[in-house]
């Protein structure tokens, strides 16, 4: 599990380390915000990309960060809309077809 302070120190490290091995790093560390989310995952996301860009890190892994950052923000986006068609699919009466005879 990773908080937000702790993600977005790792997010330092990483954007201090060699290209391939923070890319790594990072890309370990959102999965890990992101599985230990409780609550809203969009929310928590959103409020990750805020501090991101608050910290105003720069360079190639930077860039990643954000970018995978967007990208995971805009999956869980489109997952908690389907989500939500999905019940309210559930609770439309007149939609379901019965086994009852």
């Amino acid at each position: 599990m990773s908080d937000l302070q702790t993600c977005l120190t790792w997010f330092v490290v990483a954007a201090g380390a060699p290209a391939d091995d923070g890319v790594k790093l990072a890309d370990q560390h959102i999965d890990a915000y992101v599985a230990g989310a409780t609550g809203d995952r969009v929310q928590a996301l959103e409020a990750l990309k805020a501090a991101l860009e608050a910290m105003k890190l720069d360079g190639r892994v930077a860039d990643h960060i954000s970018a995978r950052l967007e990208a995971v923000l805009s999956s869980q986006r489109d997952q908690a809309s389907a989500d939500a068609a999905g019940g309210a699919a559930d609770s439309a009466p007149g939609d379901r077809t019965s086994d009852v005879d």
